[in-house]
């Protein structure tokens, strides 16, 4: 999986960096269109954000291992009554002098203290006051030890990080069989095209030589009318085909998830037949160690595995250090403090709270085991079908060139026998038909082949070698 991504990658770095706006032009190969859709197509571009996301999510769950320094500082101005300071009264009991009265400088505290109706006059003072306050420092945890929980919820968010990866390879999987099944549906039009044509000129020869003999008299009437039937239909089955070509080379845009028209011609001779060999054996092993699905459910199945070891984790204690360091006071140098300690905290009674995520955490991890006998099934369908529909159009490729060669030769006997007046044109014109359908047939399942090729690599998650 792995090495599919890196290779996805790179697809995407060498096209960036030659300018992969740049149209393909000329004849273009499967491969070349498939490097294209590697690095262009949108489901591709969400999958690879999903894979950076839940790369990201271990990096946060990781987290909680490394040691966590937060740092403080404070700055404060502040006015305060002095009263407020020294918890006393405005004047902090200053003495003051009698003013008149029968003694008059004495010193005083009140006017009691002044006899013969003097007032005591107090000192004028400053009742409050403007400071700077600063705090700084900085503080310190570290989990010591919780019993693997933590370890355990970040082996868990790796497992969701591989299984988002096979997801991944999933989807390219998908890309790229619809990239092959258009690509070589698009050959396959353009060869229906061509066969098309040929037929098209073909009953047009055909009709002048039945006007030619109506002519000179050698051919009725009818002969001339059948053959102008059998023009028309070749050409609306020409013009049928003008329209396959353009619809598939859309879908062939489509599937490589490119914006603008196509422009290149694919390579005819990539649907010429080449024999695959595979046991069902040998398949059936590379869809079980290849294919993204199954490594994705197994993923889930050891992330879940882990998650209930970090839930049961919540009924034993964990051990927690810290440590802050701080620096306050008005004026530098300020008064320094630091604290250095350990916590241990353990869950006594949370009312049942942990016993049921962890039977929740069970029940899924069942639902992921029915999960993986299901897909493994899957898995063992898509191969044997795969396998049985490959084995099918390679006879079905023999059978349709023998047509082919029947048909033609039916073609010709029925033309020499026209041409020497002892046929008719209707011999002519069914060997025309038969002749046109066989090569069409015989085009057909060289693209059904190669699509069969196709979805048994998508079925056993790895490509083969033709």
């Amino acid at each position: 999986m792995v090495v599919r991504v890196l290779a996805a990658l790179l697809a995407w770095c060498v096209l960036a960096g030659v300018g992969a706006a740049e149209p393909l032009t000329g004849t273009v190969s499967l491969d070349q269109c498939l490097q294209v859709a590697l690095a262009t197509h949108p489901d591709l571009v969400m999958a690879d954000a999903d894979v950076e996301a839940a790369g990201q999510r271990v990096r946060q769950v990781r987290s909680g291992l490394l040691p966590q320094v937060s740092g403080l500082y404070s700055f404060t101005r502040q006015e305060q009554s002095l009263s407020s300071l020294i918890g006393g009264p405005s004047g902090g009991g200053a003495l003051g002098v009698c003013v008149g009265g029968t003694n008059p400088g004495t010193l005083c505290a009140n006017d009691t203290n002044c006899p013969g109706g003097g007032t005591c006059q107090l000192p004028s003072i400053d009742t409050s006051a403007r400071f700077n306050f600063h705090r700084s420092g900085f503080t310190a945890t570290q989990l010591l030890f919780d019993f693997g929980q933590r370890i355990n919820e970040t082996r868990a968010a790796r497992e969701e990080r591989e299984a988002t990866g096979a997801r991944r390879d999933s989807t390219q999987d998908a890309v790229v069989l619809n990239v092959k099944a258009s690509y070589y549906n698009l050959i396959a039009a353009r060869r229906l095209l061509t066969v098309a044509e040929e037929t098209e000129d073909q009953t047009r020869r055909q009709l002048d030589e039945a006007r030619s003999r109506y002519e000179v008299g050698t051919a009725p009437r009818f002969d001339v009318t059948q053959q102008e039937v059998q023009v028309a239909d070749a050409e609306l089955a020409r013009l049928t085909s003008v329209n396959a070509v353009a619809l598939s080379r859309e879908n062939l845009r489509d599937a490589m998830g490119l914006v603008e028209p196509i422009v290149f011609e694919p390579d005819d001779q990539s649907l010429d037949y080449v024999r695959i060999g595979l046991d069902d054996e040998t398949a059936m092993a590379q869809a079980f160690a290849h294919r993204p699905e199954m490594l994705d459910v197994q993923a889930r199945v050891r992330a879940q595995e882990r998650t209930i070891a970090a839930l049961k984790a919540d009924y034993l204690p964990a051990v927690n250090g810290a440590g802050s360091y701080n620096w306050t006071g008005q004026d530098r140098p300020e008064d320094e403090s630091w604290v250095v300690g350990a916590n241990i905290t353990l869950s006594i009674f949370n009312g049942g709270l942990t016993t049921a995520r962890v039977g929740e955490g069970r029940a899924a991890l069942h639902r992921l085991e029915g999960e993986e006998r299901r897909v493994s099934q899957i898995v063992r369908l898509d191969v044997r079908r795969a396998l049985l529909d490959l084995r099918e159009a390679e006879d079905s490729i023999r059978v349709a060139e023998k047509q082919v060669e029947q048909a033609r030769e039916s073609l010709d006997i029925a033309e020499g026998r026209y041409s020497a007046g002892v046929g008719n044109v209707l011999e002519v014109s069914d060997a025309q038909v038969g002749l046109f359908r066989a090569r069409a047939n015989n085009v057909r399942k060289l693209a059904d082949y190669w699509i069969s090729v196709a979805r048994l690599e998508r079925a056993i998650g790895a490509r083969l070698d033709t």
